[in-house]
């Protein structure tokens, strides 16, 4: 595979060329890491970072509440664990039987599944998930990534540079063998069209996560990696598609994500979680939604 990686993390302009590469930082490399293991891993994630778009009164109240995961999140999961892992789908995941739990049998079964200690899949879910798998690994390009020399969820903590706070992250896939490194990030969406998942990156911060993933290899191991998306569509026909993000786009996502490093710095000393401004402010109609002839005006 040839291809461009990422650019490098920028500093002021007014550095010598020396000081304009990134300070090494001692990273922590975790190979093979579950999920509930990386999340006991000190450090800041997109995941943490990313409600502080709104404000950072929400990202705090992300932090605090506790969430059960979602269906899209399970399935999401199990998406992953049989794209990648599948020999150990089976330590993860238990597929339930339909069964009707008002009776002693069907409370009896469902008692034994939630002894088992693995996370339950509907037969629906569990269809879903593996259809997307398939559909990945049926693609060329995709299975040739994924099948490549590399490793499968990959954690990473590192001191960012500027603010010097502690960050982390954990890839998907990042082969080890090409040149450069490719990070593969696996996404499942409703359209895996170009303009619809445009739309996706920016309502979940998708370049913030880009941005962050390749520093955090940028710092482990020397070099700017390439980052790549392979997108599956959750509804049949399952259509995939792979893209890269322009290295503005990664670049706005890097600044995105140090300002948010900056902003908890600051919440963090103050213990001051700001909301919205407090002072009134004016409002509009969206742009598409006013009259043409007062717009001219």
């Amino acid at each position: 595979m040839h291809a461009r990686a990422t650019t490098a993390p920028m500093t002021t302009k007014n550095e010598s060329s020396e000081k304009q590469r990134p300070r090494r930082h001692k990273p922590k490399i975790y190979r093979d890491t579950p999920f509930k293991v990386y999340q006991s891993l000190p450090g800041l994630n997109k995941s943490v970072l990313f409600p502080g778009l709104r404000s950072m009164a929400h990202l705090r109240a992300e932090m605090l509440t506790e969430k059960e995961p979602t269906e899209a999140m399970l399935v999401g999961a199990a998406f992953h664990c049989l794209t990648t892992e599948k020999d150990k789908f089976h330590l993860r995941y238990l597929v339930a039987e339909p069964c009707d739990r008002r009776t002693k049998e069907g409370k009896e079964y469902w008692a034994a599944i939630q002894a088992s200690g693995l996370e339950v899949l509907t037969k629906d879910q569990y269809m879903q998930a593996q259809c997307m798998a398939d559909s990945v690994l049926d693609h060329p390009l995709a299975k040739e990534m994924l099948t490549s020399k590399g490793d499968v969820e990959l954690a990473i903590q590192w001191t960012d540079p500027e603010t010097q706070m502690l960050c982390k992250c954990r890839l998907d896939y990042l082969l080890s063998d090409a040149a450069p490194r490719v990070i593969v990030d696996l996404k499942s969406t409703r359209d895996a069209r170009k303009k619809a998942f445009e739309r996706s990156i920016v309502d979940y911060g998708y370049h913030i996560q880009a941005a962050m993933y390749s520093d955090a290899v940028y710092y482990a191991f020397g070099e700017m990696p390439l980052f790549v998306f392979v997108t599956v569509e959750k509804e049949p026909p399952y259509c995939v598609s792979i893209n890269r993000l322009y290295d503005q786009a990664i670049e706005q996502g890097r600044k995105a994500y140090r300002g948010l490093l900056a902003a908890y710095k600051e919440c963090e000393k103050t213990d001051i979680w700001p909301g919205y401004p407090a002072e009134i402010s004016e409002i509009d109609l969206p742009a598409y939604y006013k009259e043409p002839e007062l717009c001219q005006q």
